[in-house]
This record gives structure tokens, C-alpha cells and sequence, in this order.
């Protein structure tokens, strides 16, 4: 159980650590004309994410939780490829 707790602090200060830095990349580099409107996208992740935790509770019923765990992350490794390929300006702060 100690070593559980410790691992959850860490994860949640590198949890935080991304959040802010994600939501400061953002603003300095949205115009302001339109920085509503992609924080306004941008906040529909804490929306959805009971969506995502529903279907992740569903594929762990039918294929197990570690299985879904290692799909899970598959898709999000995926998708950062997939992002830094088709989208290389993100790479560059100004």
C-alpha cells in the first residue's frame, strides 16, 4: 500500500506538471481572436473522459484489465506518431 500511495503522488504531480504546461503552450500560441473557442475544445477532454473510463471499464470486463491497460496506451502511443508526423510544427515553440 505504501509503495501504491507514493506512485500515485508521483503520477499525479507529472499529471499536473503536463496539464499546466499543455494549457500554457496553448494560450501562447492561439491567437487571441480565437483562444476561447480552442479552450472551449480543449475543456470538452474533462467532458468526455467518463465516456473513455466507461468504454475502458467495458473492455476490461471482456478482455481483462492489464490486456486493456496495454491497448489503451497502444492507442495513445499511436496517436502521438501519428500527431508528430502529420503535425511537425507542434514540435516548435516560438
Amino acid at each position: 500500500m505504501p509503495v501504491s500511495m507514493l506512485f500515485l503522488v508521483i503520477t499525479g504531480v507529472f499529471q499536473q506538471t503536463y496539464m499546466a504546461t499543455n494549457q500554457t503552450l496553448l494560450q501562447i500560441r492561439i491567437p487571441n481572436e480565437l483562444r476561447g473557442r480552442v479552450m472551449s475544445l480543449y475543456m470538452l477532454n474533462m467532458g468526455l473522459q467518463p465516456l473513455g473510463a466507461f468504454a475502458g471499464g467495458i473492455l476490461a470486463h471482456v478482455i481483462g484489465a492489464p490486456n486493456t491497460v496495454t491497448f489503451m496506451g497502444g492507442i495513445c502511443v499511436a496517436l502521438a506518431f501519428i500527431a508528430s508526423r502529420l503535425l511537425p510544427s507542434l514540435r516548435r515553440v516560438e
